[in-house]
């Protein structure tokens, strides 16, 4: 830990500490976070059952089918960015001890969901060579779908864990010596005053010239 102290008579020292997490996530900008997590992520893990009911077809299967594709691709990275969503609106305005530990789980949870939404479409191969993710549709109609489907929910989960993430990082902060949180930068030290003393010199001088 570093310490700058300015005199000894001064009260202000600036230290690298760990703020509680209402410090440095405003409820207002953490709420919508986690909202905007949540609701993504349930998007993007339902699409796939309710999406033919209305014409979006993310993708080969018909509407509530339970396929390999939509369990695996959509509604196992939904429930879990659903989860992180949760966790970041319990979490980012807590005091609590673990509350920045929480944040920082939550955020790679979102961080992963939205990796697994994105590539999951290029991985399927793997899972199924023979078996085809999207019905057959134009290219434009391919990049739209996925684009709604997995895209967009996924950039997006991966730009607001992001955030998260950062939140959860120590902040440095200017603490007084009752280790209460102060202003962000610290005041200047202050000049002790000095007396000016003439010299000796100067002193014999002045007598020299005052005698009769």
């Amino acid at each position: 830990m570093t310490v700058t102290q300015f005199g000894p008579r001064h009260r202000w020292r600036q230290l690298e500490v760990a703020l509680p997490l209402a410090w440095s996530y405003r409820p207002l900008v953490a709420a919508g976070t986690g909202l905007l997590i949540t609701v993504l992520a349930a998007w993007g893990g339902i699409v796939a059952f309710v999406g033919p009911m209305f014409g979006f077809r993310a993708t080969a299967g018909s509407s509530w089918q339970w396929t390999m594709n939509n369990w695996l691709l959509h509604l196992v990275p939904g429930a879990v960015g659903v989860l992180a969503g949760i966790m970041v609106l319990l979490w980012a305005s807590s005091a609590a001890a673990g509350a920045r530990d929480g944040l920082r789980l939550a955020a790679l949870m979102a961080l992963a969901a939205g990796a697994w939404f994105v590539i999951g479409p290029a991985a399927w191969p793997t899972f199924e060579p023979s078996s085809a993710y999207h019905v057959a549709a134009t290219s434009t109609g391919t990049f739209l779908y996925r684009l709604g489907a997995n895209l967009g929910p996924g950039f997006l989960l991966g730009a607001l864990g992001g955030m998260a993430l950062k939140a959860s990082a120590p902040v440095a902060a200017v603490l007084d010596g009752a280790g209460e949180p102060g202003s962000t930068a610290p005041p200047s030290p202050q000049t002790e005053p000095t007396a000016s003393l003439a010299s000796p010199q100067t002193e014999t001088s002045l007598s020299t010239r005052a005698e009769p």
